[in-house]
C-alpha cells in the first residue's frame, strides 16, 4: 500500500494480496452507467482494473460513520488515549494534573489535526458531569468533541459559459497589436 495506517481509506490504491476477481467488474471514469458504481450505491466495495479498491464504505446506518477510515480513525484514537495518559493514573487529583491531562489530549488531537486525519476537536469540563461523590473517588470526566476527516466521495463540478473570458481574449489581442 501507498499509505498504510488505521487513518487512511484503502479505496484508490492497489492491493499486493489481491491477484483479481473472479470475472472483471466493469468500470469507466466520468460515466455512472458501470457496474463498480451499481455495486457501491448497493453499498458493496469493490475492485476495478482487476486490483484497484473501488469504495470506502462501511455498512452503518450512521452517516458520521460512513467511511472506513473515519471507523479507524475513531478506533485508533480511543485505543491510544489510554497509553498516553498511563503517566496519570496514581497521580494526585488537582486542578493542575487535571490541566495536565487535558494538555496531553490537546496536543495529542493537534498532532492528528496537523496530518490532516482530524478535523478539529474541542474540550470541555462539565462540571454535571463530575459530581463531588465522583470526584471523591478519583473519576474525572473531560469531553471531547472532535470530527474525523472524510474522505472525498463524490467530485462534483459546476460548468457553464463564461462570458467574461472574451473580455479578457480582447484585451490580450489589444495587448499583441500594441
Amino acid at each position: 500500500r501507498e499509505r498504510g495506517g488505521p487513518y487512511w481509506s484503502p479505496e484508490n490504491q492497489t492491493s499486493s494480496a489481491i491477484v483479481g476477481v473472479a470475472r472483471p467488474i466493469s468500470y469507466y471514469d466520468g460515466e455512472l452507467d458501470h457496474e463498480a458504481n451499481f455495486l457501491i450505491n448497493a453499498g458493496v466495495n469493490t475492485f476495478i482494473e482487476g486490483k484497484e479498491l473501488f469504495g470506502s464504505e462501511t455498512l452503518s446506518n450512521d452517516s458520521n460513520w460512513r467511511f472506513i477510515n473515519k471507523v479507524r480513525t475513531e478506533n485508533a484514537i480511543r485505543a491510544s488515549l489510554p497509553a498516553a495518559l498511563r503517566k496519570w493514573r496514581g497521580e494526585l487529583f488537582t486542578a493542575h494534573n487535571a490541566l495536565m491531562i487535558v494538555k496531553t489530549i490537546e496536543y495529542f488531537l493537534e498532532e492528528l489535526v496537523a496530518l490532516g486525519v482530524v478535523v478539529g476537536f474541542t474540550r470541555y469540563f462539565d462540571r454535571r458531569l463530575n459530581p463531588n461523590t465522583n470526584m471523591r473517588q478519583g473519576i474525572l470526566r473531560i469531553e471531547l468533541p472532535h470530527e474525523n476527516t472524510p474522505i472525498i466521495s463524490d467530485l462534483q463540478i459546476g460548468m457553464r459559459p463564461y462570458l467574461a473570458a472574451f473580455d479578457i481574449l480582447a484585451a490580450d489581442i489589444q495587448q499583441a497589436l500594441g
